[in-house]
């Protein structure tokens, strides 16, 4: 089995070195690519967490249909040790890649596409746990985000839900209807998820589309229990008010019965200008800097980043098209405690079925294969 990590190695390269402060958490990320198969994935997120009092970067690994058979039952004995096979997380993971895969429940209509994030926290309690059991969550198709009608996205969050969660309590159940039903005209729930190894009494749902004053009356609609004008303080040190700073931004909330204090503020980068070698954001980097919110010298790592080129890639026989961006920012709010993660996503597809793109001037002439390592 060609690994992921080979795989990555080459997708991350460059002529710049990381910051002195990340390679331990880099190490654990390497660590767990080398048990997951290259060809599992074709798109994986680095989760590098800011303000860390112990620097930490996690990994989220996408699934697409192509190769959700590498999940099932008979797919996980090809590459995932025994003993992780029989954890609650991993057959979970199997049973929906399963009923994805047959399209049990709708779930091949429902679903476009799995994630699978790995938190790599360095833990006292199991030092040699080298692969942790993955947090799940789905993308739903375009169909179901663009529909209009929220018995059609109430019915498909559910159907996710009871796929992920074997006994789903009835009143979260409810808080779910609640969070759709609850949604304003324009407002879509682009996925959802659980992270399964931290109980599955909690449910995630992301929602676009929110205007500026929507989040604190959508919060208030589902009874957050936080309190909002604390957290539109909190937030105000990360928000863009000049047009450097992105200028998109989901939503994230986590379900549960206990008294919900947590949420979360996805802010997305301009994509089009990185594939094109740009960071309209740059500036927007620097003020996070000036704040005390992130390092300087991470923040260079982020600018450096963005780059797209064509390589093979150990596992493939093919030339593929590799694009690096910074996709987004996240801002964790729990009471009054706030937490802010970069993410850095890294992606290959095939480059053939890219031609069009490359003779509309989409791949820079820079594209070249680079040499030195970044990880």
């Amino acid at each position: 089995m060609i690994d992921l990590a080979a795989a990555l190695r080459m997708m991350t390269s460059g002529h710049h070195a990381t910051p002195l402060s990340l390679a331990v958490a880099l190490e654990r990320v390497r660590r767990a690519a080398r048990c997951l198969p290259a060809a599992l994935t074709d798109t994986i997120y680095l989760e590098i967490w800011l303000e860390a009092p112990i620097p930490r970067i996690d990994m989220i690994c996408r699934i697409t249909r192509a190769h959700r058979h590498l999940l099932t039952t008979a797919g996980q004995q090809s590459w995932l040790p025994p003993s992780a096979q029989l954890l609650a997380p991993w057959t979970t993971v199997a049973r929906f890649a399963e009923h994805w895969s047959h399209d049990i429940h709708g779930l091949d209509v429902i679903v476009q596409h799995l994630w699978l994030e790995f938190d790599l926290a360095p833990d006292a309690s199991n030092p040699s746990e080298v692969l942790p059991p993955p947090g799940v969550f789905a993308d739903f198709t375009p169909s179901v985000v663009r529909h209009q009608h929220r018995a059609v996205r109430t019915h498909a969050a559910e159907t996710v839900f009871r796929a992920l969660v074997a006994d789903l309590d009835v009143q979260l159940l409810h808080l779910l209807r609640a969070s759709i039903e609850s949604l304003p005209d324009g407002a879509s729930m682009p996925y959802v998820g659980v992270l399964l190894p931290r109980g599955t009494d909690t449910l995630r749902i992301c929602v676009d589309g929110l205007t500026e004053d929507d989040p604190a009356s959508y919060l208030n609609a589902i009874n957050w229990r936080g309190d909002l004008s604390r957290l539109a303080v909190q937030l105000d040190r990360f928000r863009a008010d000049h047009p450097a700073g992105p200028s998109r931004s989901l939503l994230h909330v986590d379900l549960s019965m206990a008294p919900m204090r947590t949420v979360a503020l996805e802010l997305r980068f301009d994509r089009t200008a990185q594939v094109r070698g740009m960071m309209r954001e740059s500036e927007w980097l620097d003020a996070l800097v000036a704040a005390d919110v992130c390092d300087a010298e991470l923040a260079a790592l982020v600018k450096r980043w963005p780059q797209c080129v064509l390589m093979t890639l150990p596992h493939q026989w093919w030339t593929s098209l590799v694009t690096r961006r910074l996709n987004h920012v996240k801002v964790v709010v729990r009471d009054e405690t706030v937490q802010a993660k970069v993410y850095l996503s890294v992606a290959h597809r095939h480059f053939r079925r890219l031609q069009r793109a490359a003779d509309a001037g989409a791949i820079p002439e820079s594209a070249r294969r680079p040499s030195d390592a970044v990880l």
